[in-house]
C-alpha cells in the first residue's frame, strides 16, 4: 500500500504569512499556467484586484511556452509580488481563497517525489519558518509514515528514464540507506557524511559497470560495515583552507544573495582568524543544540532527491552536491556570528542560500556542479576536506 514518508515536523508546518521575515513573494517570478490565470480572470472580485490581475502576469520568455506565465516583479517594487498587500498577505488568497492561487503558491514550501510505492515529502528549508521548525528539536527530522491521499498529484519516473538509468528502480532503498547513514547520532555528522561518500563511491562503481541491479545487495553488504567503521583520521586532519574555504566561499557568493562574506574578508581573501572566531562563537551558541546542522543535512537529503538531484550525473556527483551544501551551510553559520552573534539570525542568512541551491535550480544548479568539478571535489577525500 502506498504511503507518505515524511519528517515529523511536516504535519505541524503552516505559513506565518505577513510575520515571515523573508517572504517567498519576494525575488521570485512565480510560475503560473494559462488555465490558472484564466480561472483567476473569470472570478468575481473587486476593481482593485481586477486591475492587479490584468497587469501582474507576463509570458515566461525563458521557455517560450505559451502556456506558462510569470509574476511581473520589478525593481520599482523591490522585486516583491505586486499582488502582495501592505501587511505582507496575498490579495488573491484574501479575497478569492487559496483555490485561485497557482499550484506553486498553494504548495510552497512543501514538495514531494515518488519512489516505488512511497511518496517522500518535506518542506524546503528555503522557507525560514520551515527551517526554524527543522531546527526546533532533536526529533524534528524523525521519519514517519502517513496514509497517501488518493487525489495526490505525484510525478513519477518515466519508463524511458528507468531504461536509461536503471538505478532509479532503487530510489527508495537508496534514500533510506543514505538517510540511515546521516541520521546516526553516535558519531559526528562530519564522519557520517564521509562514510556516506565512501558508500556513494562504491555504488557509483557498480552502476557504471552496468550492474545497477546489484544495488540492494551492495546496500545490504555495506550497512553493517558502515555501522562498524569510524573515520578517526578525519579528526586529526589539518584543514586545507585553500581548498575548503575558497570553494565554499565561491558557492556562498553565488547563492547566498547577501554580503555575508564581507566581515571575514580583506582584499578579496577570507581571513582564517575571523573565520575561526565565528566558528567558535557558533559552536558555543549551539552546544546545547547539536542536532541543528544534522537536521538540516537530513532535510537536504529530501531537497536533493538523494541520490538523483540530476539523474544524468552519478550517485557520487549528486552526493557531493549534497555534502557541499552541508559544508557551506556550516560556513554561513560561522560567518553569521560576525554579523549577529545570535543563533536566531542563522535561518535568515541560510534560507536565501538554500533557495539558490535547491529551490531555483535551472542553470544555477549547473553552476554549482561546475564549481565542484573545477575544484576536483567528487571524491570522499575532498568531501572530508570540505567537511573539516
Amino acid at each position: 500500500m502506498a504511503y507518505y514518508r515524511q519528517p515529523k515536523f511536516y504535519s505541524d508546518f503552516h505559513c506565518i504569512g505577513g510575520n515571515c521575515p523573508i517572504t517567498c513573494c519576494s525575488g521570485w517570478r512565480i510560475l503560473w499556467l494559462k488555465d490558472e490565470i484564466d480561472k483567476l480572470k473569470s472570478a468575481n472580485c473587486s476593481t482593485a484586484l481586477r486591475e492587479l490581475i490584468n497587469t501582474s502576469f507576463v509570458p515566461d520568455k525563458k521557455t517560450n511556452d505559451k502556456n506558462k506565465f510569470k509574476i511581473n516583479i520589478s525593481s520599482e517594487n523591490n522585486y516583491i509580488c505586486p499582488l502582495q498587500n501592505k501587511e505582507g498577505l496575498c490579495s488573491i488568497q484574501l479575497e478569492l481563497g487559496e483555490e485561485y492561487l497557482s499550484e506553486t503558491c498553494r504548495v510552497y514550501p512543501r514538495f514531494s517525489f515518488y519512489t516505488s510505492e512511497v511518496v517522500l515529502r518535506s518542506c524546503t528549508s528555503s522557507c525560514v519558518h520551515a527551517l526554524e521548525q527543522i531546527c526546533s528539536n532533536d526529533n524534528a527530522m524523525n521519519l514517519v509514515n502517513v496514509e497517501l491521499k488518493h487525489d495526490a498529484k505525484i510525478i513519477q519516473d518515466t519508463q524511458i528514464n528507468k531504461e536509461k538509468h536503471p538505478e532509479l528502480n532503487y530510489r527508495q532503498q537508496l534514500f533510506e540507506f543514505f538517510y540511515a547513514i546521516i541520521s546516526k547520532k553516535n558519531r559526528s555528522l562530519e564522519t557520517s557524511i564521509i562514510l556516506g561518500a565512501l558508500a556513494a563511491q562504491k555504488l557509483t562503481e557498480y552502476v557504471e559497470k552496468g550492474e545497477a541491479h546489484r544495488i540492494p545487495e551492495i546496500i545490504k553488504a555495506l550497512t553493517p560495515q558502515l555501522n562498524a567503521v569510524s573515520v578517526p583520521a578525519f579528526e586529526k586532519t589539518q584543514i586545507n583552507y585553500s581548498l575548503s574555504m575558497n570553494m565554499l566561499a565561491k558557492l556562498v557568493s553565488e547563492y547566498a544573495e547577501s554580503n555575508i562574506l564581507l566581515k571575514a574578508t580583506e582584499n578579496g581573501e577570507l581571513q582564517i582568524d575571523k573565520y575561526e572566531k565565528g566558528k567558535r562563537m557558533f559552536n558555543d551558541l549551539t552546544k546545547d543544540k547539536p542536532y541543528i546542522i544534522r537536521n538540516m543535512a537530513l532535510n537536504f537529503l529530501f531537497e536533493s532527491n538523494i541520490p538523483f538531484l540530476d539523474i544524468d550525473r552519478s550517485i557520487m556527483e549528486n552526493y557531493c552536491y549534497f555534502a557541499a551544501t552541508v559544508a557551506t551551510v556550516k560556513m554561513i553559520g560561522y560567518l553569521t556570528m560576525l554579523w549577529e552573534p545570535n543563533i536566531h539570525s542563522f535561518p535568515i542568512y541560510v534560507a536565501p542560500f538554500i533557495r539558490g541551491m535547491y529551490a531555483s535550480l535551472d542553470d544555477r544548479g549547473e553552476k554549482a556542479f561546475k564549481t565542484l568539478k573545477e575544484n576536483n571535489c567528487f571524491s570522499p577525500a575532498h568531501i572530508a576536506m570540505m567537511m573539516k
